[in-house]
């Protein structure tokens, strides 16, 4: 659909939107855009989208629309993330569409993944869509997560994640992975169009960091 959402300004979580799940189902259920836009709103985590819950069965599914030039703002001495989307619970699946334009004073400029309740991990799925353009004052101009979890990143398809930057230089950082915390998991074939940059967030040259990598998920 054309719906737009923009200019709101929340004073700490879902500028654009707070998605938590239905209280009548256990906080669970999934949101879905397949069109639109969220634009130009403000938090101080997930400018434009916030997906929360108190359950793991929250999904929020991307296949369409755009969502751009959002920011998560700092507050006092409380950082901000996620200037995009900010996932604290479930799972975020990017088929298509684009995460672009938006910043965050603090970390995850596009994307952050920040775990609200440690007995469930979460899980960013990216299989199509485009990541860019964004920019964090601190790190992971693209996509980024906190170290206090294990999140499960899956790639495939034709996934774009290029030209996002962090810091005052402005320097290239698309997913920025904290290597021995998070791996990327290829889970199928990426098409010939997939263009996907990967900035290590610490000093652990040498180490593997992704799994099911295969001569099958070279694409045509």
């Amino acid at each position: 659909g054309g719906f737009s959402i923009t200019e709101n300004k929340a004073e700490d979580a879902g500028g654009g939107i707070y998605f938590g799940g239905h209280p009548q189902d256990d906080n669970t259920g999934e949101f879905t855009m397949s069109g639109g836009r969220v634009a130009y709103n403000s938090a101080r985590t997930g400018g434009g989208v916030y997906i929360g819950g108190y359950e793991e069965g929250v999904t929020f599914t991307m296949s369409n629309g755009t969502i751009r030039g959002n920011s998560a703002e700092k507050d006092g001495t409380s950082d901000s993330y996620g200037g995009g989307v900010y996932l604290a619970r479930g799972t975020f699946e990017l088929t298509g569409g684009f995460i672009e334009d938006n910043t965050s004073e603090g970390s995850g400029g596009g994307i952050y993944l920040r775990r609200n309740n440690y007995t469930y991990n979460l899980c960013l799925k990216l299989s199509g869509g485009t990541i860019q353009g964004n920019h964090a004052g601190s790190s992971a101009g693209g996509v980024g997560y906190s170290n206090d979890g294990k999140p499960v990143i899956e790639l495939s398809g034709s996934l774009v994640v290029t030209g996002n930057t962090k810091g005052s230089s402005k320097l290239e950082n698309n997913i920025n992975l904290i290597i021995g915390v998070a791996k990327l998991t290829i889970s199928g074939p990426l098409n010939e169009g997939a263009q996907l940059g990967v900035t290590p967030g610490r000093n652990d040259s040498g180490k593997e960091f992704t799994s099911g990598w295969s001569s099958d998920n070279l694409g045509a």
